[in-house]
């Protein structure tokens, strides 16, 4: 994969077009390949919700983003450096600039689902380098400690109640309800 980029990228930079152009390279979703007994990609987990993604442009320099962010502000921000008037409305609708300072936390949302074999409703479930918030308004919501437990087999809601009243205001504010 690194190598066909190269190639790409190595192509781009002969055009006209490579002064402004952005190459973005996202999944567009994540993969369980058995982890927690599941296979495919329709649940709202680690596997499945996070992906990776690149950005190149000429001149900027290689750099990881500290936070965990969505895919909507890896749109803003090829827009923005690709100087697109887009930006502004991107903006306006909540996406950031992952080149300033990205504020760690990234909201996946899935509406009701019929036939599903966990359990039904909505569900939202908000990202940060330190927790996976788990917020389903019609269920008991989770809370997971990325750090101690990678692979977020213990809900531990009840031993941070705060934490998880911050996490679920967030999630309130991004869904604006």
């Amino acid at each position: 994969a690194d190598a066909a980029l190269g190639r790409i990228v190595e192509a781009l930079a002969s055009k006209p077009v490579a002064e402004r152009a952005v190459l973005v390279v996202a999944g567009v979703y994540g993969q369980a390949l058995g982890e927690r007994a599941e296979l495919g990609h329709g649940e709202m987990t680690r596997e499945n919700l996070l992906v990776p993604a690149v950005l190149h442009a000429r001149d900027l320099a290689a750099r990881t983003v500290p936070a965990t962010v969505s895919l909507r502000d890896v749109l803003a921000s090829a827009v923005k450096l690709a100087g697109a008037k887009a930006w502004s409305t991107l903006a306006a609708q909540g996406a950031q600039d992952l080149f300033a300072d990205p504020i760690d936390g990234a909201l996946a949302s899935r509406p009701e689902r019929e036939h599903e074999k966990n359990p039904p409703g909505p569900v939202h479930v908000l990202y940060t380098t330190k927790w996976r918030y788990v917020h389903r308004p019609t269920r008991t919501d989770q809370l997971f400690d990325l750090a101690a437990d990678p692979a977020e087999a213990n809900n531990v809601l009840s031993a941070h109640p705060e934490e998880a009243a911050a996490l679920l205001a967030e999630v309130r504010a991004r869904l604006g309800s």
